[in-house]
């Protein structure tokens, strides 16, 4: 009566759950399963040889060799041990070894079969009521046996009855310990007692372990494929775009669309060799500059496949990804015959192509897209500037200037520059005007730019505030910032830079007055800070500045009068006060002769207009009116009102109501 699904079941009893069911009976209930009495011993022996006997009938014709549950003929009491005597037996007997048949309970590596008995309770019930009329005493014969056997880490010899019933005692499953071998009444070690609702609860966690199993197994297979399709979506062709086919030599011209990403093993080469500063994600998009431009040197650049290991490989895929960021392959209706980039990515060498100038060593020094003073946008060029632009570390000049700009609208070139600058250690001349960046300007690149010395950002859409950076640029000579919408106040600091020259400022909203050590920067030419909200006073320390040719801060709201040191600077050539509170008189002490032009309008300036302005062998503009001027015109500056550009004053302004001037070019009431 055995079978084979219960005992797998037995096998996968661990001793853990053993110890958590054992835990739930007192000891009570213990001992009176370990201690059963004299007259149930008797009549479980009597029913196991009756068993065992049935059992040898029904098998003697096939003359099987499956052991008897347990031998009658050795006679032996049950032996029903407690915890305690099984581990003092453990630590004396070697344990027999496991046949082929048995069945490893338990924690052990030697460990005795498990036999498997179900109890019948009418069965058992009849045989107890027909064992009452006969002699039980014949049957019940003690034998002293010799130790029972003992295995190490076995843990049985206890039963834990769900509940007692009655003296009969439950129907249960009993786990009978015996070796294959000898399986006698004396060599079984212990009965273990399983209640069904025990049964029942371990059936349940069976089940819900195999739930477990199959769940793993099936999110294992789907991710084992969903995986190699995301690889090989990401490796092989996505099919809407054409693919060219591969020739022997490479073709003059490159293929009107690229392939679809990505093509081969080269184009994965070319994605980790610029991996540095292209986002990974970018080449997802596969519209995307980036993307096209890794294509083309992976697969079809005319000029031969280029290994990433060449040194100038990082080059040639810069200025790739610069063409398509710029639109430069969507000019239509545009003659490019004989303009900037119209022979980009062609089969030559990139030194080649126009806008490119390379060093003796053929690495790029100049990328100079402004053509003859042209617009970039007249070009067809638009779009942004890439990241990618940081590769070209040899890089010593970038001239993108618009030159055609229609006040308040600006053309060419947008979005912000890449803070990828920062690597262009070697650059000095970047030219940016007259496009559409925006801020920010990135202060990595400003922190790294020392050897920095011409920075145009004029007429462009930069906002907000002046970075304090561009005080620390310390080899800068011009600084640009004319025509953008700052506001703010102008950073302290520009006095720092020994080398600056120039400093347009104008055209935005700067509201404070001009730093007082701007007045250091001794080497400082032009200055323009008109079209602001400047308040205060021009300082006496603009005495210090020998070299100024040009101040103009007209469009402000300045005051008070000129200082004297200004009329000192004998290398001024263009003074612009225009439209200020200025008041005082004009003294008659200018001490250049080489004025072009004075533009002193519109502000609160008395007294007579000194003949001094005379003195200029160059003057020709000469602006006076809206001031509270009395007296008339000096006759020395009528005397150079005339037509030559060069010798004459061409424009002479007054309020003639106020001024006698019969030599004005224009009178104002």
């Amino acid at each position: 009566k055995y079978n084979r699904d219960e005992k797998t079941d037995a096998r996968k009893h661990s001793r853990d759950e053993k110890a958590e069911t054992a835990g739930k009976y007192n000891r009570d209930e213990k001992a009176d399963v370990k201690n059963p009495s004299r007259d149930e011993k008797a009549e479980a022996r009597k029913y196991i040889r009756q068993q065992n006997a049935e059992r040898r009938k029904n098998n003697r014709d096939d003359n099987s060799d499956e052991p008897n549950i347990l031998d009658e003929s050795v006679s032996g009491r049950v032996s029903i041990r407690s915890r305690d005597q099984r581990q003092e037996g453990a630590r004396n007997t070697v344990p027999p070894p496991a046949t082929q048949n048995s069945s490893t309970v338990g924690r052990g590596r030697y460990q005795p079969a498990m036999t498997r008995i179900h109890f019948d309770r009418s069965e058992w019930e009849r045989h107890r009521t027909e064992g009452a009329e006969e002699n039980p005493a014949d049957d019940v014969t003690t034998v002293e046996t010799p130790p029972e056997p003992t295995y190490p880490a076995l843990d049985t010899g206890t039963t834990y009855p769900d509940e007692v019933e009655d003296d009969v005692g439950p129907i249960v499953q009993a786990f009978v310990a015996a070796t294959i071998d000898a399986p006698s009444v004396d060599e079984v070690d212990a009965i273990v007692v399983i209640s069904p609702r025990e049964e029942i609860e371990q059936e349940v966690k069976r089940s819900r372990r195999r739930g477990i199993s199959v769940a793993m197994l099936i999110v294992a297979i789907v991710v084992s494929i969903i995986v190699p399709i995301t690889i090989t979506q990401l490796k092989t062709d996505s099919g809407d775009i054409p693919i060219a086919a591969v020739t022997d030599q490479p073709s003059y011209l490159p293929s009107t669309s690229p392939s679809a990403a990505p093509t081969s093993q080269s184009l994965v080469d070319v994605i980790m060799a610029v991996s540095d500063i292209t986002s990974m994600d970018t080449f997802l998009n596969l519209s995307s500059p980036q993307y096209r431009a890794a294509q083309f040197m992976a697969d079809w650049d005319p000029n031969g496949i280029r290994p990433t290991t060449d040194p100038r490989f990082l080059q040639r895929y810069a200025l790739a990804t610069l063409h398509y960021a710029t639109n430069a392959d969507k000019r239509e209706g545009i003659d490019i015959s004989d303009v900037v980039m119209s022979n980009w990515l062609d089969d030559s060498d990139e030194c080649e192509w126009r806008g490119v100038i390379c060093d003796s060593n053929n690495f790029m020094s100049h990328l100079d897209l402004q053509k003859d003073l042209q617009s970039l946008a007249s070009f067809g060029l638009t779009g942004t500037l890439p990241e990618e632009i940081g590769f070209l570390s040899t890089l010593t000049v970038i001239q993108l200037g618009n030159s055609v700009i229609t006040p308040g609208f600006s053309l060419g070139i947008g979005g912000t520059i890449p803070t990828s600058f920062a690597r262009l250690s070697n650059l000095r001349q970047v030219y940016l005007w007259g496009n559409s960046f925006t801020s920010p300007i990135p202060d990595e690149w400003l922190a790294k730019a020392s050897s920095l010395e011409y920075l145009l950002l004029n007429d462009n859409e930069f906002q907000g505030t002046i970075n304090t950076q561009f005080t620390s640029l310390s080899n800068l000579i011009e600084c640009d910032l004319y025509s953008n919408s700052f506001t703010g106040a102008i950073p302290e600091g520009f006095g720092k830079l020994n080398r600056l020259t120039s400093l347009y400022l104008a055209d935005n909203t700067l509201a404070s007055s001009i730093p007082e050590d701007l007045y250091d920067a001794i080497a400082l030419r032009f200055i323009w800070m008109h079209d602001n909200q400047l308040t205060g006073t021009i300082s006496s320390k603009i005495g210090q500045l020998t070299n100024l040719r040009t101040f103009d801060v007209a469009k402000n709201n300045m005051t008070k009068s000129i200082p004297p040191e200004l009329y000192g600077i004998d290398t001024l050539r263009d003074l612009n006060l225009a439209t200020n509170d200025f008041s005082g008189p004009i003294l008659n002490d200018f001490a250049s002769n080489s004025l072009r032009t004075v533009e002193l309008q519109e502000n609160g300036f008395s007294g007579t207009i000194p003949p001094i302005f005379a003195n200029s062998t160059r003057l020709n503009t000469l602006l006076l009116h809206e001031n509270t001027f009395s007296g008339s015109m000096p006759a020395e500056i009528c005397d150079k009102v005339g037509e030559n550009i060069f010798l004459d004053i061409l424009d002479l302004t007054a309020d003639c109501d106020e001024v006698i001037c019969l030599c004005c070019t224009q009178c104002y009431p």
